[in-house]
């Protein structure tokens, strides 16, 4: 009687036992079910459709073929990361005008980011990528980006980890540049583009030389470099084509923006430059490429400060159209546009400057 007592009494911590395991795996479950963060923390997916944002349309073979090499001349150079932050940006530039809008990248990089030094990674891409974007389309002034923030919003249970990736705003109101003083894009573009189109056309049927030369005097004759550093816009075209007062960046910005519409494939480039004072400093410049080759233009330095015997033709084109051999003597060239970025690669200028 004892052991069939024992016998039975094992048989019932066995049930109690599996109906306790039931119970928890239910527990488990459902709360699995119930909350939607949990939902799949191993599976990498977007909102947005990756593979559609390399897709070719007909804007894009438009301006591939009006540029030439010149068109995504920095974009050519990411890494798969850098590209889709670029291409998302890119395709929703008109969306971001409103300075609030996200791109939503879902947990399509949570595999990266479950890897040592995966979120320096995918920073140091998105940095690249807006680099990229700025320096081939010089077009979009209007957003400020030390207000655009890659947002990673991390979900964990235990050692495990979901991120979501966004763009967006952060917590700043806006990622919209303050210095459009209470324009909105569409207007200042408009403005900028009026005048931009009124070069275009008087120029349209010159040959390349005798546009960039045009184009190059019409810069000195209107511009002015702002020593005091103070005006709003002095970095972009916004502020050169409608103040007339810039700095390096916007003149070589600004001189990049026309080419563009003219067909004359143009790559604006930054580094130092030695002046002849002696003074090293961060300088901006553009390579344009004429008959297959590679040539520079500095136009900052070909408007100076005027001295009292006023701006000679020596001094006016003296960065016109250089070949490597006399352009490097005084201007180095940096690859790396920003920290936390990738190091860009310039086109190679030919050796000796263009015979005009």
């Amino acid at each position: 009687m004892r052991e069939r007592y024992e016998s039975n009494g094992v048989r019932i911590v066995k049930k109690i036992l599996v109906v306790l395991i039931i119970i928890l795996l239910v527990f488990v479950v459902h709360k699995f079910v119930a909350n939607s963060d949990m939902i799949g923390i191993f599976v990498s997916e977007s909102p947005i459709n990756i593979e559609s944002l390399n897709e070719i349309n007909a804007e894009d073979i438009e301006k591939a073929s009006l540029q030439g090499e010149a068109y995504h001349y920095y974009y050519n150079q990411l890494d798969d990361n850098a590209k889709i932050f670029y291409k998302s940006m890119e395709n929703n530039i008109e969306n971001m005008k409103s300075g609030t809008y996200e791109i939503d990248f879902g947990t399509y990089f949570n595999d990266l980011l479950n890897t040592p030094n995966g979120e320096e990674e995918l920073n140091k891409a998105f940095q690249s990528a807006w680099n990229a974007l700025s320096y081939d389309h010089v077009e979009i002034f209007y957003i400020d980006v030390t207000k655009l923030v890659l947002n990673i919003q991390t979900t964990s249970i235990g050692s495990m980890s979901k991120h979501t990736v966004y763009i967006n705003n952060g917590k700043n109101t806006s990622y919209l540049s303050e210095e459009l003083n209470g324009e909105t894009v569409e207007e200042a573009e408009t403005e900028i583009q009026i005048q931009k189109n009124e070069i275009v056309e008087k120029i349209q049927y010159y040959n390349d030389i005798d546009k960039i030369i045009y184009l190059h005097d019409w810069m000195i004759d209107n511009f002015e470099y702002d020593v005091t550093y103070e005006e709003d816009n002095i970095y972009n075209i916004y502020g050169a084509l409608k103040n007339k007062k810039t700095v390096c960046e916007g003149y070589a910005r600004t001189f990049k923006y026309i080419l563009d519409d003219l067909g004359i494939p143009c790559v604006l480039i930054s580094g130092d430059a030695t002046n002849s004072n002696g003074e090293t400093e961060a300088h901006a410049w553009d390579y344009v490429k004429i008959d297959g080759k590679w040539y520079a233009m500095d136009i900052t330095w070909d408007d100076p400060i005027v001295p009292p015997s006023g701006l000679t033709n020596e001094m006016r084109y003296e960065y016109l159209l250089r070949g490597s051999e006399v352009f490097l003597k005084n201007h180095i060239e940096d690859g790396e546009i920003s920290e936390n970025s990738m190091k860009f690669v310039y086109p190679t200028l030919d050796r000796y400057d263009y015979n005009i």
